[in-house]
């Protein structure tokens, strides 16, 4: 599906065509069969103690770019992959504390 857009200008008149998002398959909102609306989740008002990083380092993802890495917790746990930030963002051993060791 297209759509003509005309854009006027005190010197010019552009036309240029966009697409309109199909939403033929976009599903109906959720129910809230789990009541999370009436009664929404609960999370720790805490951070868990602080731990240090087993290993750190950096990997190169392509075109001079890297990402920087920790590995921290239990060897055994559930893994979890935090991603954060942008280039330059950076995170700190503070995020380590928003997941149980």
């Amino acid at each position: 599906v297209f759509a003509t857009i005309i854009i006027l200008s005190s010197s010019t008149v552009e036309s240029f065509s966009a697409s309109m998002a199909n939403l033929e398959y976009v599903s109906p909102p959720a129910s809230d069969a789990a009541g999370q609306i009436a009664k929404p989740a609960t999370y720790p008002r805490t951070l868990y103690p602080e731990i240090e990083a087993t290993e750190e380092g950096y990997l190169d993802v392509g075109d001079g770019h890297q990402l920087a890495y920790d590995v921290s917790g239990n060897p055994n746990g559930i893994p979890a992959i935090f991603l954060h930030g942008g280039p330059g963002a950076g995170v700190s051993p503070r995020e380590r504390r928003f997941f149980d060791p």
